[in-house]
């Protein structure tokens, strides 16, 4: 009789066993994939745009950051700008609002690259994209 019972016991576990994973599998597997808009992809052979106008050659960073940072404050959807430099680096970040297009944002964000740029030639320059509190897009300048 208590071999009958330890038997009983072992395949019962062993179904309960079975069972629970067929529904972990079942409900791991039922999932369904949520469908994400496609991404928009910047063309390749397209000009970006322009939106800072050109300060002067050699203006000095004390100079230069506060004019920048004013256009680019001034643009749609810029919220701040923030520019610093960290071991012998300019960064120049642009937090944008929320759903920014990434297109705009790259062409942004290469303008401000561009206008650091023409000012230090001599120096490492970051530019970086910021939505929501994650660097969605960045560009660097080696001399």
């Amino acid at each position: 009789m208590q071999k009958l019972n330890k038997r009983f016991v072992k395949g019962f576990i062993r179904t309960g066993l079975l069972i629970a994973v067929i529904c972990i599998l079942a409900v791991g597997c039922s999932k369904s994939a949520q469908v994400q808009p496609p991404e928009q992809v910047p063309d390749e052979n397209r000009e970006p745009l322009t939106y800072l106008t050109s300060l002067p050659e050699g203006t000095p960073f004390t100079e230069a950051v506060p004019e920048l940072s004013r256009q680019l404050s001034e643009l749609d959807g810029v919220i701040g700008v923030n520019a610093y430099e960290e071991k012998s680096i300019y960064y120049g970040d642009i937090t944008f609002e929320s759903g920014v297009a990434k297109v705009y944002a790259q062409d942004l964000i290469l303008d401000y690259l561009n206008q650091l740029k023409a000012s230090y030639p001599e120096k490492a320059i970051t530019t970086q994209a910021i939505s929501e509190g994650v660097v969605i897009d960045s560009l660097s300048f080696t001399p």
